[in-house]
C-alpha cells in the first residue's frame, strides 16, 4: 500500500503576449500553431473542451463578456499583424488546402480555444466564473509567409532531454514536406550560436531522417549566451522569418526578450517556443517529450534502492528525484514500481514532526516511516526535488538567491536534509533499539 499526499494542479506556463508557446504533439501542432492566422478576440460559448470566438473589436482587457454570468479570460497571443508595417506581411493559403488527404476538418477555425479548466458542472446551464482560455493552435487556412522562400532556424538551448532531436526531426521534415520550406538552418550552441551566423548548418529531410534515434542534442545546447539585439539583428542579417526555439524556463524568458525587440522593430518575424520540460507540468498535454523517459530511468533507481533496503535491517531508501514545482516523474514512477511506501511531491506540503499543538495525534512523515519499519523491517520514500522547501527556510533562501546562467532559481538539497532529519529521528526510537538506520 502506497502512502499518498494528494496532487493538487501543477505549476502554470502561460503564453507572453507576442510569444507562441506551442506544446510537442507532433510536428502539424507545432508549425500551424505558428502559422495560423489572428485570432478574433470575443468568446462566445464554450462546447466539451473547445470555446468559440466571435470576431469583434477588442476590449479594454482581457476579459471576454459573451452575455451570460461569466467570463472568459482569454490568455491571448499577439499577432504579427498587430505590429508589422502594412505591407511587410504575405496572405497565402495554406498549401495544405485542396489536398485529397487533408479534409477540411483538418484545420482549425479563426474562433477556436481551449478552456483552461475542462472540468464543469454537467447539470448548471451556466458557463463557470472567470474561466481561463488559451488560443487553440493548428492549422488554418491562410498563412501569413511565403511558404516556398521563408528561410527558418531551429534552436535548442538549457538542459538535455530525451526526445530533443525528435523535435528537431519533425520540425524539419514538415516544414520541408508539408509547407515547402526548404531552407531550415540549425543554430549550434543554443542563443549563444546567433552570434556567428556562418556556423549556422542546413537541416535537410536526407540529414535528419534518422535523428530520432540518437540522444543528445545534434544542434549542441548551452545555458546562458543570451544577447537579444545580436539574437535579432543575426535573423535580420540572414532574412530569417521563422525561429523555433526548444527550451525550459530560461529559454522561455529568452525567447520573450527576442519577440519584444522583433515588436519594437516591426519585423515580419515570428518567434515558436517548443516546451522543454520532462517535469510534464504543462496544463492541457497529457504529456511533454522526455516525460517517459525520465519516469521509466526513475522507475530503475526505485527498484535498486528498494533491494537496498529490504537487504539491511531498518533499511531507509531514499531516492531524489526531479521536479521542481510538479511531482508527475515522482508519482508515475512510484506507481510504475509498487515498491515505494511514501511519495512527496511539491504540490502538497507535508509535516515532518508533530506540532505538539493538536489534541488528536497526528500521522507525520516519521511516524509514517517508523509505522513501515515496525511492519516490514524497511521502507522506500521518493521525494521531488522541489518538495519540502518549506523545511529548509533558511538553506532555501539562500540557494533562491542564486541563480543558474539561463536564470533559474536554485533550489535547497531536500533530499541530503530529508536522510539526514530522518535518521536523527529515527534513531532514537524503539524501532531502531537493535539496529540503527541504515540509509540507502
Amino acid at each position: 500500500k502506497v502512502h499518498f499526499l494528494q496532487l493538487k494542479f501543477p505549476r502554470m506556463i502561460h503564453p507572453n503576449r507576442n510569444v507562441l508557446i506551442l506544446c510537442f504533439l507532433g510536428a502539424r501542432f507545432l508549425v500551424h500553431g505558428l502559422l495560423r492566422t489572428p485570432t478574433p478576440n470575443l468568446i462566445r460559448r464554450a462546447q466539451q473542451q473547445r470555446i468559440h470566438i466571435c470576431s469583434s473589436s477588442p476590449p479594454s482587457s482581457n476579459a471576454f463578456d459573451f452575455g451570460l454570468p461569466s467570463t472568459w479570460d482569454l490568455q491571448s497571443v499577439e499577432r504579427l499583424d498587430d505590429f508589422c508595417a502594412d505591407g511587410s506581411l504575405v496572405r497565402n493559403a495554406n498549401p495544405l488546402l485542396g489536398r485529397p488527404n487533408v479534409p477540411n476538418s483538418y484545420f482549425v477555425g479563426y474562433d477556436a480555444a481551449v478552456a483552461a479548466r475542462v472540468e464543469v458542472s454537467g447539470t448548471s446551464e451556466e458557463c463557470p466564473v472567470d474561466q481561463g482560455a488559451f488560443v487553440l493552435a493548428g492549422p488554418r487556412e491562410e498563412v501569413k509567409f511565403s511558404v516556398g522562400t521563408t528561410r527558418a532556424v531551429i534552436v535548442t538551448c538549457g538542459g538535455l532531454c530525451p526526445g530533443v532531436n525528435t523535435v528537431v526531426r519533425e520540425l524539419v521534415l514538415c516544414l520541408h514536406n508539408q509547407y515547402g520550406i526548404t531552407d531550415v538552418r540549425g543554430v549550434p550552441s543554443g542563443y549563444r550560436g546567433f552570434q556567428d551566423p556562418s556556423k549556422w548548418r542546413p537541416l535537410t529531410p536526407e540529414s535528419v531522417r534518422t535523428l530520432h534515434r540518437e540522444g543528445g542534442s545534434t544542434l549542441g545546447t548551452s545555458r546562458g549566451g543570451h544577447d537579444t539585439v545580436a539574437i535579432v539583428d543575426a535573423l535580420v542579417q540572414e532574412e530569417v522569418g521563422l525561429m523555433f526555439v526548444v527550451g525550459g524556463d530560461g529559454t522561455i524568458r529568452g525567447a520573450q526578450k527576442v519577440a519584444a525587440e522583433i515588436r519594437e522593430r516591426k519585423l515580419p518575424i515570428g518567434v515558436a517556443l517548443v516546451p522543454k520540460t520532462i517535469d510534464n507540468d504543462i496544463p492541457l498535454v497529457d504529456k511533454t517529450f522526455g516525460f517517459d523517459t525520465a519516469v521509466e530511468q526513475a522507475r530503475k533507481a526505485i527498484e535498486v534502492a528498494h533491494t537496498e533496503a529490504v537487504g539491511f535491517p531498518n533499511g531507509l531508501g531514499v531516492v531524489k528525484l526531479m521536479g521542481r514545482h510538479s511531482g508527475f516523474i515522482a508519482m508515475h514512477a512510484t506507481l510504475g514500481t509498487g515498491d515505494v511506501d511514501l511519495c512527496l511531491i511539491p504540490e502538497v506540503p507535508f509535516p515532518m514532526t508533530a506540532d505538539g499543538q493538536s489534541e488528536e495525534e497526528e500521522e507525520t512523515v516519521l511516524s509514517f516511516i517508523e509505522s513501515r519499519l515496525v511492519k516490514q523491517g524497511y521502507a522506500v520514500v521518493v521525494i521531488a526535488e522541489g518538495a519540502g522547501q518549506d523545511h529548509l527556510a533558511a538553506e532555501a533562501q539562500a540557494a533562491n538567491a542564486r541563480t543558474d546562467a539561463s536564470g533559474n532559481r536554485q533550489l535547497a538539497d531536500v533530499g541530503q536534509w530529508f536522510c539526514g532529519a530522518a535518521k536523527s529521528h529515527l534513531d532514537k526510537q524503539p524501532v531502531c533499539e537493535a539496529d540503527k538506520i541504515a540509509l540507502k
